[in-house]
């Protein structure tokens, strides 16, 4: 029967033997804790045929996920000895760990991890077992298991470099208590967090080259290379781990700014970090799918707990925006047109036309517009059927115009209402945002919602430059 490799378990992954011919009597006899057919038909075989103890059905499920799941703590026990993985997974990367807190199964929790189940993301695991059976003792025994004293993340936080190489060496990093605390972060956070305080310390005090080699960096490097060891399945995963926040390491990174080290956003990248994997909602009211707000267009939504921001959308929220970073996220196949949880692209970040937000970065519009940002995209703030060429119209920004035009956005696609981006301008700009509209090939034909020309639009608002713009265009026009 083939073998394959399976995910991140016990950070060294876990051998899943794959085969049709697991009988179904063995399956039967874990369901119902049946020990006693387990034991002889371990030791007997079925129709002359050996059952091997890890051999699973159709899907991936295991006699022990079976036994997990039904909360025969005796019959785990008897699967265990008899030599199967207490980590090994199903199809979908479940332990049988996963299947004994979903269903509050207390004893059979405490066998696996007295055993050395690992704890993959305590987060999550403990968000699940809310509201099953024993709920109260299930999560105590997760928190228990779990540990608040993570040793290899002290060695990390105190930079010291010496006793984290001891811990890896002596297979520290497999361990539930080093490798995720109960605020869901693991020994990664902690050197992106040592990596980026190293770089403050150095920009405060004014030093030539922030960036050189730093303990922290070093700290990281060690880590991937331990997590590298263990297969190459397990850092993208470890790297995508998020803390009770809903962070991973590199949305960390990128939300420092300027203190964010490039060597060490580009040592997760190539370590196989996800460049466009989105921040979890944390728990709480706002994300439980229960409270409603309106949309720009008037209509009611319902806030659900999606997933959220980016790298590259907390790159260019972070306070001083960090050029390179954004550069290297792209490199990596970033994908600029990633929405958040109020459906903003990093474009729409980058040309925030609110000054105390952040206001307008042109380059850095420029840089995603390039890479393939979409400039016809609305957001939930400037509308939906809105572009950002309708928002830099009503704004009258003419540089953003010109540059979102440059791009090939839409000049006269109709946004909220019916609105184009023209009469827009007309109602809320100056001569030098219609004219660049105009220059584009913007239709001077087009009426209004209400049926009125953006002439008579013009007119109404007094706008005597407009309309002299706009009569110009008009004849030139005719001429042609």
């Amino acid at each position: 029967e083939p073998v394959r490799e399976r995910g991140m378990a016990g950070r060294g992954g876990s051998r899943l033997t794959r085969g049709s011919e697991i009988p179904m009597k063995m399956l039967l006899a874990a369901r119902d804790g049946d020990v006693a057919t387990i034991r002889r038909l371990l030791r007997e075989g079925v129709d002359g045929k050996p059952v091997r103890v890890d051999a699973a059905n159709a899907i991936g499920q295991t006699p022990l996920h079976f036994a997990a799941m039904w909360g025969h703590a005796h019959a785990v026990l008897a699967l265990l000895d008899a030599g199967c993985n207490v980590n090994i997974e199903n199809d979908d990367g479940q332990t049988p760990l996963y299947f004994a807190v979903r269903k509050g199964q207390v004893e059979v929790i405490r066998v696996l991890l007295n055993r050395g189940a690992k704890i993959k993301r305590l987060r999550s695991m403990l968000q699940m077992a809310k509201g099953v059976p024993r709920e109260v003792e299930v999560l105590a025994t997760l928190r228990l298991y779990a540990g608040a004293s993570n040793v290899i993340s002290q060695a990390v936080t105190s930079l010291n470099l010496d006793e984290l190489e001891t811990l890896i060496d002596a297979g520290k990093l497999h361990e539930n208590e080093t490798w995720e605390d109960p605020a869901g972060r693991t020994p990664l956070h902690y050197a992106v967090r040592a990596t980026i305080t190293v770089v403050e310390q150095r920009l405060e005090r004014g030093e030539e080259d922030p960036f050189s080699a730093n303990d922290g960096l070093a700290a990281l490097e060690m880590l991937v290379l331990a997590l590298e060891a263990c297969g190459e399945e397990v850092v993208p995963e470890a790297c995508d781990e998020v803390d009770e926040d809903g962070y991973c390491p590199l949305h960390y990174l990128a939300q420092a700014g300027r203190a964010c080290h490039p060597a060490a956003m580009a040592l997760l990248l190539r370590a196989g970090a996800d460049p466009n994997v989105q921040s979890e909602p944390t728990d709480g009211e706002y994300t439980s799918g229960q409270w409603g707000r309106k949309t720009t267009e008037g209509e009611m939504e319902v806030i659900r707990g999606a997933p959220d921001r980016a790298p590259l959308h907390m790159a260019l929220e972070a306070d001083e925006p960090n050029a390179a970073m954004v550069e290297l996220l792209l490199e990596f196949h970033a994908d600029p047109n990633v929405r958040d949880n109020e459906q903003r692209t990093a474009l729409h970040l980058a040309l925030d036309f609110e000054d105390d937000r952040g206001g307008i970065n042109l380059p850095m519009a420029e840089l995603l517009l390039r890479k393939g940002a979409d400039p016809s995209l609305g957001s939930l703030e400037i509308g939906m059927t809105n572009s950002c060429l309708h928002a830099a119209a009503s704004s009258n920004e003419v540089e953003v115009i010109k540059l979102l035009l440059k791009y090939g956005a839409p000049h006269s696609a109709p946004g909220k209402g019916g609105w184009t981006a023209l009469a827009m301008a007309v109602r809320c700009g100056g001569s030098e945002t219609v004219e660049a509209l105009l220059a584009a090939g913007a239709d001077p034909e087009l009426l209004t919602p209400s049926g009125k020309s953006v002439r008579e639009l013009a007119a109404l608002n007094k706008k005597d430059d407009v309309i002299k713009a706009l009569d110009t265009e008009v004849t030139n026009l005719a001429l042609c």
